[in-house]
This record gives C-alpha cells, structure tokens and sequence, in this order.
C-alpha cells in the first residue's frame, strides 16, 4: 500500500518508493539517506503540520510535515494492518 510518509504509524516499516518534488528536494533527501528503495520506520509524528520522526539506517531524522508530504512509501504488512482485520 503506497501511503505518503505523514500517514505512517508509529513502529510501521516501509520502502521508499519515490519523491515527488523538484531537485533540490531530491538532492536533500537523498543527502539525509532518503531515497528510493531505502527502508524506513516511523518513529513518530505530530498530527497536521509538525515534524516526523524516522529510522533510515539506523539514524534518526526529523523531517519537516512539508516534505515529509512528498515522500510516498510503499508498508509493509503486519499482522494489524492487514485489510479486514478487526481490533
């Protein structure tokens, strides 16, 4: 399931699969470790408008709601997130 980053839980893994943005976008990110194909947990977010929190290669970094809007990722299933399942 693609899901820009902003929609992560807490504790979900994903792959990077792109970023929609210009080249100085990229190029940042891509600095940060930040790139497609690249694992990415989800350590926290403040709802609408503040900063996420992630794990990429075992550093974390906080990413501003701005980007983090442009970054899609492609999660990984686990046992509560598949479709159907009841709490």
């Amino acid at each position: 399931m693609l899901v820009p980053l902003v929609e992560m839980k807490a504790g979900q893994v994903g792959t990077v699969a792109e970023i929609r943005g210009g080249r100085g976008l990229v190029t940042k990110l891509h600095s940060l470790g930040i790139r497609p194909g690249k694992k990415i947990t989800m350590l926290s977010s403040i709802f609408h408008g503040g900063p996420v929190v992630v794990d990429v290669d075992g550093f974390q970094l906080a990413i501003g709601y701005g980007k983090a809007l442009r970054i899609f990722v492609e999660v990984e299933c686990g046992e509560d997130d598949r479709p159907g399942r009841q709490p």
